[in-house]
């Protein structure tokens, strides 16, 4: 049996907190009652879309929105990555990655956080800017 996630224990709260049953946020993020109870309850994982859908309809802030997409990633028990596109260095870092994660010690992936963190909020920027320019 899987664990109640951070995510899906979030996601109750603040449905529960909207006074919203089971149904009726399914209703509105067009899913089934027993799928949202999957991802309340951590049997299931969400999708972009229908993470999108739920922010959405919970009307989040960017600080909250954050919050629960790093919950919900938190909760992804593995992870598949499309090499379809990618080049031979980069499929030469995914799989040294993949080979190696298990034992790569804490600190040097919390290091590693941190630097992926850098990479993707430098990212973003750079595409705020690019869309201001427009």
């Amino acid at each position: 049996m899987k664990k109640v996630t951070e995510f899906g224990k979030e996601l109750r709260k603040r449905r529960i907190d909207r006074g919203e049953t089971l149904y009726d946020m399914s209703n509105a993020i067009n899913v089934t009652s027993a799928y949202l109870s999957a991802l309340e309850n951590g049997r299931k994982k969400i999708s972009g879309s229908l993470f999108n859908k739920l922010i959405a309809h919970l009307e989040l802030n960017s600080a909250d929105t954050k919050k629960l997409r790093r919950m919900a990633e938190e909760a992804v028990p593995s992870v598949k990555i499309s090499l379809i596109n990618a080049d031979k260095n980069a499929r030469s870092v995914a799989a040294m990655f993949a080979r190696s994660f298990n034992e790569i010690e804490a600190e040097k992936m919390a290091n590693l956080k941190k630097y992926l963190e850098k990479i993707l909020n430098q990212r973003v920027v750079q595409k705020s800017n690019e869309r201001h320019r427009d």
